[in-house]
């Protein structure tokens, strides 16, 4: 469906923005979906080859990446969409500020690479953060062209880009790994993803490449604001792991990696991809308050309805998960994977506010979102663990996420009038169905405990099975108490007349 397309009859408005913008989260989300399977293989074969102290070293190498990468962070597709039109002048002015963000990035990263190994106590970091200094660098090459099929609200391309880049990625990681048993396969495999992936971003959105500066002032604004916020953000989201580097082993790190890692699975599948096609859809209510509420409240209770199921399951078969997937060197990082998996919950109320604050073209609200988080997290971090220790750490972290997401909640309020005791009513639904489904499992994860072999995977298959139907079946009752149709079983129907809307000849762009 086009921006022009008529609403279906008997819709609402806010149901036009979902059935706009659902083609777009299939792709997104079949794009990650199909990117993290790959990512999963290579992590569970490379779990096997390596040791724990191999994930943390390169863990510890990625954090500097992560850092240096979001302190310099420009979001030019986002500006690029946003635009009423993209002509041949903006995409070398993007391309041409992505070629000196990548540089400046791999610059900044040799300069610390050495002083970060000192801090850090072992060499090995130099040239390990000097090689992946490539990743940044080459995600900075790709097609700014893919905007244009952004904002038609098709993300194949991106499927494509994912999913080639990930599949040859994986198989030179893997066969690094089981030939030379080294990290260097962990580093080479993060490398060669986004340099294989932006040679295919020429053949699925064709560009040639030009050097101007002509309409920076497009993306000078927008990037300003977003920009500030990353510095904030960057050490926010990675201070848990620079203060474990400096107080417990490398293989400990690694564990805790792992575990955040794979606790992050779920977010980066099916959130992360969701947020472009959101941001398009606001876009179109963003000057009808009433409208823009509502389509924020269905998108909202859409997220969390998914969420749930899939955090508690990660949360209750942590152990049995790690001990299947990974092996029995694993299973000590349990613990660490079910707080993490449970922190994806309140710390993703609000997870659609940056689309939001995009679309209202209200980017200064990213910054204040992350300087009230921050102020709250990082001394939680700090006191938690220098206090008690890695539980004082992870107590930390959890309250540092119920925190993110009142933050989030507040700032939506401030920009839709959607207040927080109407969110909360919004998602009561699903958290109900999570806890009882919780309630349900848990007397049988102790004799989880006791399996092994296909005895276990039987079993683990089974619990899971257990929680998703409960919570299945708690909402299909709660439905009978429904007063709108902003609930899943609608919103799959609105994904599916998406689809076949795809699928007539000429609905696609060329």
């Amino acid at each position: 469906m086009t921006a022009t397309d008529p609403v279906p009859p008997g819709a609402t408005p806010a149901a036009n923005v979902t059935t706009r913008t659902a083609g777009g989260v299939i792709w997104l989300i079949a794009t990650r979906f199909a990117g993290r399977i790959f990512d999963l293989v290579t992590l569970v074969v490379m779990a096997r080859v390596l040791v724990p102290r191999d994930f943390g070293l390169v863990a510890l190498a990625m954090t500097a990446v992560y850092v240096v990468e979001a302190v310099l962070e420009l979001p030019l597709n986002a500006a690029l969409v946003r635009l009423p039109r993209i002509d041949q002048r903006h995409l070398d002015t993007a391309f041409t500020l992505s070629i000196l963000r990548g540089l400046l990035v791999a610059s900044c990263l040799a300069a610390v690479a050495y002083p970060y190994a000192r801090i850090y106590g072992d060499p090995r970091l130099f040239p390990l953060i000097a090689a992946l200094a490539l990743a940044p660098a080459s995600r900075g090459v790709a097609s700014p062209a893919l905007a244009r099929w952004s904002q038609r609200g098709s993300f194949r391309p991106d499927f494509m880009m994912d999913v080639g880049g990930k599949l040859f990625a994986s198989v030179i990681a893997i066969t690094m790994a089981v030939t030379t048993r080294s990290y260097w396969a962990l580093a080479l495999g993060t490398i060669s993803a986004p340099l294989i992936a932006a040679l295919i971003s020429y053949v699925v959105a064709p560009y040639r490449p030009r050097i101007g500066l002509s309409e920076w002032r497009d993306f000078a604004g927008f990037a300003g604001w977003t920009s500030a916020a990353q510095v904030l953000s960057a050490l926010n989201w990675q201070a848990d792991r620079l203060i474990l580097g400096r107080l417990v082993p490398v293989a400990t790190v690694g564990r805790y990696a792992m575990a955040s890692d794979l606790s992050s699975l779920p977010e980066q599948a099916l959130l992360k991809p969701m947020m472009r096609p959101i941001m398009s859809g606001m876009v179109a209510v963003r000057d009808d308050q009433e409208r823009l509420r509502r389509a924020y409240r269905r998108v909202d209770r859409m997220i969390v309805t998914l969420l749930v199921p899939i955090a508690l399951g990660l949360a209750l078969l942590a152990e049995p998960l790690l001990r299947i997937g990974l092996g029995e060197q694993w299973r000590s990082t349990a613990p660490l994977l079910s707080i993490f998996a449970l922190t994806l919950i309140p710390g993703n109320l609000g997870a659609a506010l940056g689309s939001t604050a995009m679309a209202l073209d209200r980017t200064r609200i990213m910054y204040r979102r992350t300087w009230q988080e921050a102020v709250v997290r990082i001394p939680l971090l700090l006191g938690g663990v220098f206090a008690f220790g890695m539980p004082g750490l992870l107590a930390g972290r959890f309250v540092a996420a119920i925190w993110t997401g009142s933050v989030a909640m507040r700032l939506i309020r401030e920009m839709t009038g959607f207040g927080i005791a109407a969110q909360l009513r919004s998602i009561a639904r699903p958290l109900l169905a999570g806890g009882i489904a919780t309630a349900v499992t848990l007397p049988l994860l102790p004799w989880l405990s006791t399996l092994s072999g296909i005895g276990l995977i039987a079993a683990a298959g089974a619990v899971g099975a257990l929680v998703v139907t409960v919570y299945v079946a708690v909402l299909l009752v709660a439905l009978r108490w429904g007063e709108d149709t902003g609930l899943p079983e609608h919103l799959a129907l609105e994904m599916l007349i998406s689809i076949a809307r795809r699928g007539r000849p000429g609905a696609n762009p060329a």
